[in-house]
């Protein structure tokens, strides 16, 4: 996969400037009704950079620490080793290092067992992005490439054991990111990469389903593997009102369960996790729109939206001082870093995670023999 580095100069240039603006909007921390977490640093509000192993030299991480940056390492199944090395040199660089996994988009284990995919069944919409696809027949089922979300239990225990393989082996963490522990885009078959509310919506499972309790389970599980760590669980936010004419294909997803089901899988997650990370990878998840603003504004848009939707489904809101917002630092200008910094500020998030290495969001159908769970 071909990376998009930010030079740090850059970097440091978008931290100051975020440092100023918030001493100019006032302190604010991250505490809640469950409690401070442990993602405040000594202004009360967390600045952190996503980075990949082959990134961490002592030039990088002495300008990281400058800016009163935690380093985060985006942990693969490929990049174990190397990223023992480079966990060790922050850890005694820095004085700490956290991880990320990502959860849901793992193209080994899809490969491995297709029938953990999430599927594309339900609304057809998602084929307009796939012309002279073939629908499949009563002895196929159309799975989303390559998704292996944890609402199937195989799965589930899948993504635990990798995880416990690679926490055994690498330098105790500050804290756990998991990202995408929830469904697969276009979970509906809108086709809408923001929809991601289950791993099925239609008749044909391929393994055992375990609902919208999984990301509250799977979140409390890696807890027990790392109690002296703080674990906090990414999700995605779902469609918009103003998506139906678009990406949701005159889907009616907004007003159905899209919101509804997310909002059943935060209640769990938001009594358990003080912290709650928010994916606003705004390029990635095609949210680079006009009405929210200059490119890279749709963070605050995306953070609101947690805390006000909740209750119109039932549920209860995540306050923004609850969120740290996922942003997007690699493939975007230097603007739209200084945009979505200065948007998470404005919506007075607990911080932000600036991704410098790639978190890909892409999906795509394959279609794979169907043999029905018992």
């Amino acid at each position: 996969m071909k990376k998009a580095f930010i030079p740090i100069a850059i970097i440091g240039l978008a931290l100051s400037i975020a440092s100023v603006f918030h001493k100019s909007t006032g302190e604010h921390g991250a505490g809640s009704a469950s409690g401070t977490s442990a993602a405040n640093n000594q202004s009360g509000f967390y600045r952190g950079v996503l980075v990949d192993a082959g990134m961490v030299t002592p030039a990088a991480i002495k300008e990281w620490t400058t800016h009163h940056q935690s380093i985060v390492l985006f942990i693969t199944p490929t990049n174990i080793q190397s990223s023992v090395i480079a966990a060790q040199t922050i850890l005694e660089s820095a004085g700490s290092v956290e991880y990320f996994f990502e959860i849901a988009r793992d193209p080994e284990l899809a490969q491995r067992f297709p029938e953990w995919m999430a599927s594309l069944q339900g609304h057809p919409e998602w084929m307009r992005f796939y012309p002279g696809f073939q629908q499949a027949d009563d002895n196929h089922v159309t799975k989303n490439f390559p998704w292996v979300p944890i609402f199937y239990q195989e799965a589930f225990d899948a993504h635990l054991a990798r995880l416990k393989d690679a926490l055994e082996i690498l330098p105790e963490p500050r804290r756990v990111w998991l990202n995408d522990i929830q469904g697969a885009p276009s979970a509906c078959g809108c086709g809408h990469t923001l929809c991601r509310w289950t791993a099925d919506y239609g008749p044909k499972t391929t393994a055992r389903f375990i609902g919208n309790s999984a990301p509250a389970l799977f979140t409390s599980a890696v807890a027990g593997l790392v109690p002296e760590s703080e674990v906090i669980p990414i999700l995605s936010g779902e469609c918009e009102e103003s998506d139906i004419d678009g990406p949701c294909a005159g889907v009616g997803c907004f007003k159905g369960i899209c919101w509804k089901a997310l909002t059943q899988q935060l209640d769990p997650l938001s009594e358990s996790s003080p912290i709650i990370g928010l994916n606003n990878l705004y390029q990635a998840l095609e949210r680079n729109l006009e009405r929210y603003g200059p490119p890279g504004s749709w963070a605050q848009f995306s953070i609101q939206s947690f805390h006000s939707m909740p209750p119109l489904r039932g549920g209860r809101g995540i306050p923004p001082q609850r969120i740290i917002s996922l942003l997007q630092g690699f493939d975007v200008p230097q603007e739209a870093v200084l945009t979505q910094i200065s948007s998470v500020q404005a919506s007075r998030a607990a911080g932000y995670l600036l991704a410098l290495t790639p978190v890909e969001q892409s999906w795509k159908p394959v279609t794979i023999p169907y043999t029905p769970h018992p």
